[in-house]
């Protein structure tokens, strides 16, 4: 199974002898190949991780359910990860690679419309300031990142949106009380 590459070069021990040190354990599989890490997470429980995936392979095939010294039962040995947990986590991060790269198309998406919004509100504000009809509105800002596109991908401001018909006469009476007062106003 050296298919896996780097991916499947741990194995999981059951069943170690009682107080065995990280020591020990690299002692003992040692002998089957380089040996780039051990842990020892509880006692007779030990995980050891080799250079290659046919080194843990013999390992395993060599002591899985053998009876080292002071054991109470017989070893288990397995790889630490199965080849289908393996594939699992291969595919997890491309998943989240693909999340990310389509989070960063969208907010990039998001501030360009956002941007665009903006800039053609100072435009507009500016035309209207030199006409000297009014002073540019302090709220411009509040604008910039709330925006929605329509279906040409231009940004819908936040006004046209908000609005919602709000000069249908009596609709807008009974939303009042939400705020807390005042819920009868509208007719």
């Amino acid at each position: 199974g050296g298919a896996d590459g780097e991916d499947n070069s741990s194995i999981y021990i059951e069943n170690c002898p009682a107080g065995m040190s990280k020591e020990m354990v690299k002692e003992i599989f040692g002998s089957f190949g380089k040996v780039t890490g051990v842990k020892v997470p509880h006692d007779s429980v030990a995980i050891v991780t080799f250079a290659s995936t046919e080194d843990a392979s013999m390992a395993i095939d060599a002591l899985n359910g053998q009876e080292l010294e002071g054991c109470a039962a017989p070893m288990t040995i397995r790889f630490a990860k199965t080849p289908q947990r393996v594939a699992k986590e291969k595919v997890g991060r491309s998943e989240a690679r693909d999340r990310e790269a389509k989070d960063r198309e969208v907010r990039n998406q998001k501030s360009k419309a956002a941007k665009a919004q903006y800039e053609r509100a100072l435009l507009v504000n500016a035309a209207a300031q030199e006409e000297g009809e009014r002073e540019p509105p302090a709220r411009i800002k509040a604008y910039v990142p709330r925006y929605k596109l329509d279906e040409n991908g231009e940004p819908i401001p936040e006004r046209v949106r908000s609005d919602r018909g709000g000069d249908r006469g009596g609709g807008g009476g009974g939303g009042g009380g939400f705020y807390g007062s005042g819920g009868g106003g509208g007719g």
